[in-house]
């Protein structure tokens, strides 16, 4: 059976300011900051996810008694949504070609991996922190009110480990 998983960098530059601009942040479908970026992005967000595991006992005095919960870590998630407005250059990375890979996976007529970067952009190269991993697309919608622009949203499932690579 196809996946339609894809491999993730994600790069974010930290500045010496202490606030950095939501312009910066772009996600990139390939390995490099000199691959396309997803065609017209407007925001785009990078969760990350901490289940617990609850670990109360009863009578236990750190949580005085049984007025009190605890928990410890359970396993984490991370996930990448992007909203962009639609453009139909097929030659670029938009709704038509993410698209695709949902429907080759469920065709099953492709292995639908990519590369994918997401990363701050406008500063200078030591500081920045990387972030990598492997995703899948979940779901695309688009969108097209009246008399707006038509619009489109990406959502990817992170697949396991996210590795972080800190800034020099």
């Amino acid at each position: 059976m196809h996946t339609n998983s894809i491999k993730i960098i994600i790069n974010l530059i930290l500045k010496t300011m202490a606030k950095i601009l939501g312009n910066n942040l772009v996600v990139r479908i390939g390995t490099s900051v000199s691959d396309p970026v997803i065609l017209c992005s407007t925001s785009c967000t990078l969760n990350l996810n901490q289940n617990t595991v609850e670990a109360s006992c009863k009578g236990d005095p750190a949580t005085s008694g049984d007025k009190w919960t605890s928990a410890i870590a359970g396993s984490a998630s991370w996930d990448i949504s992007t909203d962009n407005l639609y453009d139909d250059d097929i030659t670029k990375e938009s709704f038509d070609k993410l698209a695709q890979l949902i429907i080759n996976d469920a065709n099953g007529t492709a292995d639908n991996s990519a590369d994918v970067v997401f990363e701050i952009v406008g500063a200078v190269a030591p500081n920045i922190t990387t972030y990598t991993g492997t995703v899948m697309l979940t779901d695309i919608s688009l969108n097209g009110p009246t008399d707006e622009y038509s619009t489109f949203t990406a959502n990817f499932k992170g697949l396991g480990i996210l590795t972080q690579t800190p800034a020099v």
